[in-house]
């Protein structure tokens, strides 16, 4: 176990269908790992510019400029829950 004592789990949930397309478990959080996550979800799963909206929090992987930068290079847009508010729909 990590001596912080908590684990960081990256998902990324099909929402109407609620299936777990990809995921990964991090002794750390950052956009780094965020990025490589959906480097592989979009390769596996073909996904092509413009086809995808991903819905997320506001954590601070999931808003750094270099992944906000890198979901612009995949086409994919983007949509964040409200401040404060961690359990908008999407």
């Amino acid at each position: 176990m990590p001596s912080s004592g908590y684990l960081t789990l990256y998902t990324v949930i099909d929402l109407c269908r609620r299936y777990v397309l990809s995921w990964m478990i991090s002794t750390k959080e950052n956009a780094s790992l965020a990025r490589q996550l959906m480097d592989e979800s979009a390769a596996r799963y073909g996904i092509q510019p413009n086809q995808l909206t991903i819905h997320q929090d506001r954590g601070a992987p999931m808003t750094a400029h270099r992944y906000i930068d890198q979901m612009v290079d995949l086409g994919i847009v983007l949509s964040h829950n409200r401040p404060r508010f961690s359990n908008d729909n999407a």
